[in-house]
């Protein structure tokens, strides 16, 4: 379950280490933005250590959520996004490259599931 919540979320970290970030994009788990609001409140924090994270194979490559978590102003729209890079079976930029890395890989750009993903 807790994979699930990580895999939903995007981030390169697990969503217990950092509470405080505001958890509202990940929907139809209102258990875990409870969880989330409650660390926040009283402070805690939660490593794992065992928990799964897709591998990157080139440096500098970054998370898509870690990079525009913060460029998103609404809840709705991060929702929106998060939601559209569960649907493409995204999770870090390179993932929406071509191979040489200087182009959107067409099929994504025009909303086509990649044939292999890392993502359930």
């Amino acid at each position: 379950m807790l994979e699930w919540v990580h895999i939903s979320a995007g981030m390169s970290f697990f969503p217990f280490e950092q509470p405080e970030i505001g958890w509202d994009f990940i929907t139809g788990s209102q258990w875990f933005l409870n969880i989330c609001c409650t660390f926040a409140k009283f402070r805690l924090t939660l490593k794992i250590n065992d928990i799964w994270l897709p591998k990157s194979m080139l440096v500098n490559n970054q998370y898509l959520i870690d990079v525009v978590l913060s460029q998103i102003p609404t809840a709705y729209m991060k929702q929106r996004f998060n939601m559209c890079r569960l649907y493409l079976k995204v999770t870090t930029i390179l993932d929406l490259l071509t191979l040489d890395g200087t182009k959107v890989e067409i099929g994504l750009w025009h909303g086509d599931l990649p044939l292999t993903s890392d993502l359930l």
